[in-house]
Protein backbone atom coordinates (compact mmCIF):
# COMPACT_ATOMS: atom_id res chain seq x y z
CA UNK A 1 0.00 0.00 0.00
CA UNK A 2 3.16 2.45 -0.26
CA UNK A 3 4.98 4.18 -2.94
CA UNK A 4 8.55 4.16 -2.44
CA UNK A 5 11.29 6.40 -3.23
CA UNK A 6 14.56 4.58 -4.15
CA UNK A 7 17.85 6.16 -5.20
CA UNK A 8 20.89 4.52 -6.48
CA UNK A 9 20.64 0.59 -5.49
CA UNK A 10 17.66 -1.58 -4.92
CA UNK A 11 18.83 -3.83 -2.20
CA UNK A 12 18.07 -1.70 0.66
CA UNK A 13 16.92 -2.64 4.20
CA UNK A 14 13.62 -1.40 4.99
CA UNK A 15 13.94 1.67 6.98
CA UNK A 16 16.43 2.89 3.89
CA UNK A 17 13.46 3.28 1.85
CA UNK A 18 11.55 6.60 2.14
CA UNK A 19 7.72 6.18 2.24
CA UNK A 20 5.15 7.99 1.08
CA UNK A 21 1.02 7.56 1.32
CA UNK A 22 -0.70 6.22 -1.96
CA UNK A 23 -4.12 7.64 -2.53
CA UNK A 24 -5.82 6.11 -5.35
CA UNK A 25 -9.05 7.84 -4.93
CA UNK A 26 -8.51 11.02 -6.36
CA UNK A 27 -10.58 12.71 -3.55
CA UNK A 28 -8.30 15.38 -1.90
CA UNK A 29 -10.12 15.01 1.46
CA UNK A 30 -8.84 12.13 1.89
CA UNK A 31 -5.37 10.28 2.37
CA UNK A 32 -4.03 6.83 2.54
CA UNK A 33 -6.81 5.41 0.52
CA UNK A 34 -6.61 1.88 -0.95
CA UNK A 35 -9.15 -0.95 -2.70
CA UNK A 36 -9.94 -4.45 -2.22
CA UNK A 37 -12.58 -6.69 -4.08
CA UNK A 38 -14.57 -9.33 -1.97
CA UNK A 39 -15.92 -11.72 -4.46
CA UNK A 40 -17.79 -15.18 -3.98
CA UNK A 41 -19.18 -17.67 -6.02
CA UNK A 42 -22.71 -18.22 -6.09
CA UNK A 43 -23.11 -14.50 -3.72
CA UNK A 44 -27.06 -15.24 -4.16
CA UNK A 45 -26.83 -17.65 -1.47
CA UNK A 46 -24.49 -15.72 0.55
CA UNK A 47 -25.44 -13.95 3.43
CA UNK A 48 -22.74 -11.55 5.50
CA UNK A 49 -23.14 -12.69 9.38
CA UNK A 50 -20.46 -10.93 10.66
CA UNK A 51 -17.45 -8.20 9.43
CA UNK A 52 -14.62 -6.85 11.22
CA UNK A 53 -12.45 -4.27 10.14
CA UNK A 54 -8.80 -4.19 10.96
CA UNK A 55 -6.08 -1.87 10.72
CA UNK A 56 -2.58 -0.80 11.48
CA UNK A 57 0.70 0.36 10.65
CA UNK A 58 4.04 1.73 12.58
CA UNK A 59 3.39 5.37 13.45
CA UNK A 60 5.88 6.72 15.88
CA UNK A 61 5.35 10.41 14.28
CA UNK A 62 3.82 11.73 11.43
CA UNK A 63 7.19 12.36 9.37
CA UNK A 64 11.29 11.32 9.66
CA UNK A 65 14.09 10.76 8.11
CA UNK A 66 17.33 8.54 8.42
CA UNK A 67 20.19 11.45 10.06
CA UNK A 68 22.85 8.46 10.19
CA UNK A 69 23.44 4.40 10.49
CA UNK A 70 20.97 3.79 13.01
CA UNK A 71 19.55 6.81 13.90
CA UNK A 72 16.34 8.37 12.64
CA UNK A 73 14.68 11.55 13.98
CA UNK A 74 11.43 13.63 13.55
CA UNK A 75 10.61 15.62 10.80
CA UNK A 76 6.99 16.14 11.53
CA UNK A 77 6.73 14.78 15.36
CA UNK A 78 3.25 15.21 15.72
CA UNK A 79 1.37 11.87 15.85
CA UNK A 80 -3.10 12.18 15.36
CA UNK A 81 -5.24 9.93 16.23
CA UNK A 82 -5.89 6.88 14.41
CA UNK A 83 -8.67 5.14 15.90
CA UNK A 84 -10.98 6.35 12.90
CA UNK A 85 -10.61 5.76 9.03
CA UNK A 86 -12.98 6.12 6.22
CA UNK A 87 -14.38 3.21 4.68
CA UNK A 88 -16.52 2.97 1.46
CA UNK A 89 -18.80 0.37 0.73
CA UNK A 90 -19.27 -1.48 -2.66
CA UNK A 91 -21.27 0.77 -5.09
CA UNK A 92 -21.64 3.79 -2.79
CA UNK A 93 -19.99 7.29 -3.86
CA UNK A 94 -19.54 8.74 -0.33
CA UNK A 95 -17.11 7.14 2.59
CA UNK A 96 -18.83 6.46 5.91
CA UNK A 97 -16.30 7.28 9.25
CA UNK A 98 -15.76 4.04 11.36
CA UNK A 99 -14.62 4.32 14.69
CA UNK A 100 -12.50 1.58 16.10
CA UNK A 101 -10.81 0.08 19.29
CA UNK A 102 -7.65 0.08 20.06
CA UNK A 103 -5.80 -2.99 20.15
CA UNK A 104 -2.10 -2.19 20.54
CA UNK A 105 -0.11 0.62 20.47
CA UNK A 106 3.52 0.17 20.54
CA UNK A 107 4.37 3.93 21.41
CA UNK A 108 3.58 2.52 24.99
CA UNK A 109 6.28 -0.22 24.95
CA UNK A 110 9.75 -0.48 25.41
CA UNK A 111 10.28 -3.02 22.61
CA UNK A 112 7.88 -1.76 20.18
CA UNK A 113 8.42 2.21 20.75
CA UNK A 114 11.50 2.47 17.77
CA UNK A 115 8.70 1.68 14.70
CA UNK A 116 5.42 2.14 17.03
CA UNK A 117 3.10 -0.46 15.63
CA UNK A 118 -0.51 -0.18 16.43
CA UNK A 119 -3.26 -1.84 15.68
CA UNK A 120 -7.27 -1.45 15.53
CA UNK A 121 -10.45 -2.97 15.26
CA UNK A 122 -14.30 -2.69 13.84
CA UNK A 123 -17.03 -4.15 13.75
CA UNK A 124 -18.64 -3.10 10.62
CA UNK A 125 -21.31 -5.71 10.47
CA UNK A 126 -23.75 -3.52 10.87
CA UNK A 127 -22.56 -1.18 7.79
CA UNK A 128 -22.43 -4.05 5.41
CA UNK A 129 -25.55 -5.88 6.19
CA UNK A 130 -26.99 -2.46 5.41
CA UNK A 131 -26.60 -2.55 1.81
CA UNK A 132 -28.59 -4.18 -0.79
CA UNK A 133 -25.15 -5.99 -2.10
CA UNK A 134 -21.83 -6.48 -0.05
CA UNK A 135 -20.17 -8.12 -2.66
CA UNK A 136 -17.78 -5.65 -4.87
CA UNK A 137 -14.89 -3.01 -4.38
CA UNK A 138 -14.26 -1.49 -0.48
CA UNK A 139 -12.18 0.96 -0.26
CA UNK A 140 -10.37 2.18 2.92
CA UNK A 141 -8.92 5.66 3.36
CA UNK A 142 -6.84 7.52 6.15
CA UNK A 143 -4.61 5.21 7.69
CA UNK A 144 -2.34 7.09 9.42
CA UNK A 145 1.20 5.99 9.35
CA UNK A 146 5.19 7.74 9.50
CA UNK A 147 5.82 8.92 6.30
CA UNK A 148 9.42 9.01 5.50
CA UNK A 149 11.88 6.47 7.00
CA UNK A 150 12.07 5.58 11.24
CA UNK A 151 14.11 2.48 12.48
CA UNK A 152 12.89 -1.35 10.95
CA UNK A 153 11.14 0.67 8.06
CA UNK A 154 7.43 1.73 7.43
CA UNK A 155 4.37 -0.22 6.93
CA UNK A 156 0.48 0.00 6.89
CA UNK A 157 -2.54 -1.76 5.88
CA UNK A 158 -6.02 -3.04 6.65
CA UNK A 159 -8.03 -6.44 6.31
CA UNK A 160 -11.58 -6.98 6.02
CA UNK A 161 -12.62 -10.47 8.10
CA UNK A 162 -15.90 -11.82 6.59
CA UNK A 163 -18.21 -14.45 7.83
CA UNK A 164 -20.98 -15.62 5.66
CA UNK A 165 -23.87 -18.24 5.65
CA UNK A 166 -24.29 -20.45 2.84
CA UNK A 167 -27.35 -22.92 3.37
CA UNK A 168 -26.01 -25.28 0.46
CA UNK A 169 -22.79 -25.70 2.72
CA UNK A 170 -21.68 -27.92 6.08
CA UNK A 171 -21.71 -26.00 8.95
CA UNK A 172 -18.93 -24.42 10.67
CA UNK A 173 -17.85 -22.72 13.87
CA UNK A 174 -15.65 -20.22 13.51
CA UNK A 175 -13.79 -17.70 15.93
CA UNK A 176 -11.75 -14.98 15.49
CA UNK A 177 -9.44 -13.50 18.06
CA UNK A 178 -8.05 -9.88 18.45
CA UNK A 179 -4.66 -8.84 19.88
CA UNK A 180 -0.54 -8.00 18.78
CA UNK A 181 2.42 -9.81 18.82
CA UNK A 182 5.39 -8.71 17.58
CA UNK A 183 7.57 -11.56 16.08
CA UNK A 184 11.46 -11.46 16.16
CA UNK A 185 14.31 -13.89 16.69
CA UNK A 186 12.75 -14.31 19.87
CA UNK A 187 9.98 -17.03 21.15
CA UNK A 188 6.23 -15.77 21.26
CA UNK A 189 3.51 -17.68 23.04
CA UNK A 190 0.23 -16.56 21.98
CA UNK A 191 -2.46 -18.20 23.97
CA UNK A 192 -6.38 -18.68 23.07
CA UNK A 193 -9.33 -18.91 24.90
CA UNK A 194 -13.00 -19.89 24.22
CA UNK A 195 -12.22 -22.09 20.94
CA UNK A 196 -14.80 -24.46 20.18
CA UNK A 197 -16.13 -27.07 17.57
CA UNK A 198 -19.53 -27.87 16.44
CA UNK A 199 -20.37 -31.32 17.54
CA UNK A 200 -20.49 -34.23 15.54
Amino acid sequence: WWSEEIEGRTNKLNDEFIMQYIDIDEDETTFSSSSATLSLENQTQKKIVYAGLYWSSTYKYNSGFQKKVDKFVAEDDGREPFETIKLKLPNQKKYINVNGELLFDGVKEKDFKDCSPYAVYADVTAQIQAIENPFGEYTVANVRATQGQISGGVAAGWTLFVVYEDDTMKGKFITSFDGFAGVTDRQVDIDFAGFTTLPE
